[in-house]
């Protein structure tokens, strides 16, 4: 298992609910790895119609993001598989 560290950006496929496609989208990474379990925030480059809770990442090109970014309302447990 690899060691993902806190407050890294990384790709995460999510999966669709019927398990079968998935989704390649960004996250970034706010616990250290609990068994094989990481707790992630998604982010999006989709920054118009942000929720109360949403808000642009200040520092997006340094991050090494190639668009303006946000960070989504939510917080997930994935298991770090699903990490690419």
């Amino acid at each position: 298992m690899q060691n993902y560290l806190k407050n890294k950006i990384v790709l995460v496929k999510y999966p669709f609910t019927d398990y079968i496609a998935n989704k390649i989208r960004q996250a970034v990474i706010i616990s250290k790895s609990i068994y094989n379990d990481m707790f992630i925030v998604p982010l999006t480059s989709r920054t118009d119609y942000l929720g109360v809770d949403e808000f642009i990442l200040n520092d997006w090109k340094k991050a090494g993001l190639n668009v303006e970014t946000a960070v989504k309302r939510g917080i997930f447990t994935i298991d770090s598989q699903l990490i690419l």
